[in-house]
């Protein structure tokens, strides 16, 4: 028997039908468009709660979550800057006050910047390394003992070239926001397995969430293996695949998301 979820709210709140209260329950950092949106949609398939934490995107959020309206789920949501420690403390409690646990933390909100060292300001590189890295940080602060509690997992959002020894000239900061990610992953894989937590990433490569010019898209698939760009669907199914029982064996990896593109320096 279906029976309607509709849990105290927190900030902004949508809900759906919920098939039961033990269903698991899955925050989504800029979980609102692009990426963060499929794989939203893609967890709400998979029988998924969702927390969705989002700042500027709010047309976006109301997009998605009117798209996501008929299926069967639970969604709330918190707006708010994940630079700010409070904020991300008040992603976990919202979650936790309207759907009681939390099973996954997917933290795939993340800032691009093609500055360098030469040209970056101090509040641009606090703001790369704060949403890349801090947010991250200051989310698992608080959602690590729920997690515990659920043996639930974390993934991070990489990008494709973070396990590549070769260099990004055209870009350098940012990848080593997303380096600081990866060493993070890798720790917390190996200190929370003991308490049934798996942490892993996933590292897209060029992705095409819309915005390109038919030859951008044709320059840069030429650059990859497979010969096109992937989806934003490419990276949720392999957040699926993470979350499921088929990768229960799977704690400390980086699954790239490329279709085989490596970097040429």
């Amino acid at each position: 028997m279906l029976v309607l979820s509709l849990p105290m709210c927190r900030g902004n709140c949508h809900h759906g039908i919920n098939m039961t209260k033990h269903t698991k329950t899955a925050i989504i950092t800029g979980g609102a468009k692009g990426i963060g949106a499929a794989i939203s949609s893609k967890l709400a398939d998979d029988g998924f709660s969702l927390h969705i934490a989002y700042h500027n995107s709010v047309d976006e959020f109301t997009k998605l979550s009117a798209e996501l309206a008929q299926k069967k789920f639970a969604l709330s949501s918190t707006r708010g800057d994940i630079t700010d420690s409070e904020t991300c403390g008040k992603i976990v409690s919202d979650c936790l006050a309207n759907h009681g646990r939390i099973d996954a933390v997917i933290l795939n909100a993340g800032y691009f910047t093609m500055s360098n060292i030469d040209n970056i300001s101090p509040d641009e590189w606090r703001r790369l390394i704060d949403v890349n890295l801090s947010s991250a940080i200051f989310i698992l602060n608080h959602a690590m003992e729920h997690l515990r509690k659920t043996g639930g997992n974390v993934i991070f959002i990489g990008t494709g070239s973070i396990a590549n020894p070769i260099p990004a000239p055209d870009y350098p900061l940012y990848e080593a926001s997303k380096a600081g990610l990866h060493v993070l992953m890798k720790s917390l894989s190996a200190t929370e397995a003991e308490h049934g937590v798996r942490v892993n990433m996933i590292s897209p490569g060029m992705i095409d969430t819309g915005g390109f010019s038919d030859g951008t898209i044709e320059k840069f698939a030429n650059q990859v293996p497979l010969k096109r760009l992937g989806k934003p669907d490419d990276v949720a199914d392999a957040v699926s695949f993470l979350l499921s029982e088929k990768a229960s064996y799977i704690n400390g990896a980086n699954l790239d998301v490329t279709g085989g593109w490596v970097r040429r320096f």
